[in-house]
């Protein structure tokens, strides 16, 4: 009769194998994750911003989103306020803390020169655009890799 299971030694061989294996696709894949989060920063932002531009155009209604510091933004919608911070180790690279765009209603238009917002960290940033007067928001398609 054949002897049956795994001797301590050889799921020890095992495991020391998964243990190398898993390792490389960690240290293969973490980029990747780091790019997804910042991206998907961006995303949030630049939804943030064209929430704001459509409340002022359905509701008739100013709205504001503006920098609070190098990771908060407020979006002030009529009477309701939110705060939103960035995912951790991300900030703003541009605008300054302080900076407004008011969308105006009822065509959610604004005054004043383009924005540019730039998320930024882990070596990537990316950026979110705020067209003049129109106020439309542009998401840039690609990371860049912070300077």
């Amino acid at each position: 009769m054949g002897r049956r299971g795994f001797s301590l030694l050889e799921l020890l061989i095992v495991l020391a194998i998964l243990a190398v294996a898993l390792s490389i696709g960690y240290a293969s894949l973490r980029p990747l994750m780091l790019k997804a989060r910042v991206r998907r920063a961006g995303a949030e932002v630049a939804t943030s911003l064209q929430r704001a531009r459509s409340l002022a155009q359905r509701e008739n209604t100013d709205t504001v989103w503006e920098v609070v510091d190098s990771d908060t933004y407020r979006l002030t919608l009529d009477t309701r306020t939110v705060e939103r911070d960035l995912p951790e180790g991300l900030s703003f690279a541009a605008p300054s803390p302080g900076t407004r765009i008011v969308y105006s209603a009822p065509y959610g238009e604004r005054s004043g020169a383009a924005v540019r917002i730039v998320v930024a960290g882990h070596g990537y940033q990316n950026e979110v655009r705020v067209v003049g007067v129109t106020g439309k928001v542009i998401r840039a398609s690609k990371l860049e890799v912070t300077p």
